[in-house]
């Protein structure tokens, strides 16, 4: 268990390391450190809460470090930690290489663990939070204690608005386009008019759904 375990501890320093750093950049690298220091600390917590989890489905340590397509999946994972301070994207990553162990991913999921990694890196703690009100906006009011706004007719971008998300017009128009672009919602800047419930129903393609499935619906958002 010890070597195994030494093989993943070695997968995530060697990834962490490869920050890509020369010329102009040395100086300013010497100054930053620390930064990746502590990037390379809070990764590494994750990394043993994910370990533990993973134990906890009899998934041991030796098991996983036969398993190349996890394996690569952690290298790649880690180097997306070193990218960034916001912790819910670490949280993101380990809930996503956890799923992947359980499932022992391989063939069309690979790809889709693939794909989520660079949706992680990709967008912003704001993307996810516009996702996960997507898949059910009816209980993102419900749960926030927001007060649903009593109208007959209406587009999902004005409900969206009054849901308290604290983004402002231009942010959530970024936010809705990229969303729209990778093709994890369906609603845009123009969408049409609706009535009744509808207003309220979820406008998250299937991929979104998978997406937050993947990564946990409420864990960090």
């Amino acid at each position: 268990m010890a070597q195994a375990r030494d093989r993943l501890r070695t997968v995530v320093e060697v990834a962490a390391s490869l920050v890509p750093v020369s010329g102009p950049l040395v100086k300013l690298a010497e100054l930053v450190v620390p930064s990746l220091d502590k990037r390379r600390e809070a990764w590494a917590q994750e990394v043993a809460i994910l370990l533990n989890n993973l134990q906890e489905n009899q998934l041991t340590p030796e098991k996983l470090a036969t398993n190349e397509e996890w394996i690569s999946a952690v290298f790649e994972a880690s180097q997306v930690a070193m990218s960034t301070h916001v912790k819910t994207k670490l949280q993101m990553l380990r809930q996503l290489l956890e799923n992947m162990a359980i499932k022992l991913s391989n063939g069309p999921e690979t790809v889709l663990v693939r794909r989520f990694l660079r949706y992680i890196e990709e967008l912003d703690e704001e993307h996810f939070l516009v996702l996960k009100y997507a898949s059910n906006p009816s209980d993102w009011f419900d749960k926030n204690n927001i007060i649903k706004p009593n109208v007959m007719t209406g587009s999902q971008r004005h409900i969206l608005e009054l849901a308290e998300l604290g983004l402002p017009d231009d942010t959530l128009s970024i936010i809705l386009n990229d969303l729209l672009a990778r093709n994890l919602i369906t609603i845009d800047d123009y969408s049409p008019t609706v009535s009744g419930s509808s207003i309220y129903e979820n406008f998250t393609t299937h991929l979104g759904n998978q997406l937050l499935d993947w990564i946990g619906r409420t864990e960090h958002m």
